[in-house]
């Protein structure tokens, strides 16, 4: 098998990898606090006046103390939401607001306004897996690379717990890379290409 197909299915299976290796919940809570302590004092969370972020589903890394963060420190906090076929990042004034979408997601709810990517300085971009190239495996939506594609002055930086390194992760032609990724080890840069 080649071609789409082929991608389609050799991304669908290291799905499925990274997800069989994941740590205990215990594990992942404390990695998922240190990271979020540790990018708190990052230049590019302090420097950031706008902070596109997600809420995170069971499998992610929780950045939830990174919303509440923004919130309290004054920065404009955006979420994504998917409507018409299309990825928009709402602004949130208070967690308490957000509603369940489609997927059970909880996002804005609709009508809150909307800010374009390029008013966005940090933008932290849920992944099922990242390499070291930071070539990001997402769900299969391609909702993040179409909102990459279009153009960021932003930092996309993907937002990861330590079972979710892997060695390579295959890609298409419109997969879009990281600028950087932060783990409970720090911040990491894309690898030199050979």
């Amino acid at each position: 098998m080649s071609g789409p197909d082929s991608l389609r299915a050799r991304k669908q299976q290291l799905r499925r990898l990274v997800r069989a290796r994941r740590p205990d919940e215990a594990a992942c809570a404390a990695e998922s606090r240190a990271l979020c302590e540790g990018l708190l004092r990052m230049e590019i969370w302090q420097a950031a006046r706008t902070v596109a972020a997600y809420m995170p589903l069971p499998h992610e890394a929780d950045v939830r103390p990174l919303l509440m963060a923004a919130l309290r420190e004054g920065k404009t906090l955006l979420l994504p939401r998917v409507a018409e076929g299309r990825m928009a990042f709402l602004r949130v004034e208070e967690l308490s607001a957000l509603q369940k979408d489609d997927y059970g997601i909880l996002t804005p709810p609709k009508g809150t306004d909307a800010l374009s990517p390029e008013e966005i300085d940090l933008m932290l971009v849920p992944v099922e897996a990242l390499d070291g190239r930071l070539r990001r495996l997402g769900k299969g939506g391609g909702w993040y690379d179409r909102v990459l594609a279009a153009g960021r002055p932003c930092r996309a930086a993907g937002v990861l717990l330590r079972h979710q390194w892997v060695r390579e992760v295959p890609c298409g032609a419109w997969d879009q890379r990281l600028d950087a990724a932060v783990d409970a080890d720090g911040l990491h840069l894309p690898e030199p290409t050979a």
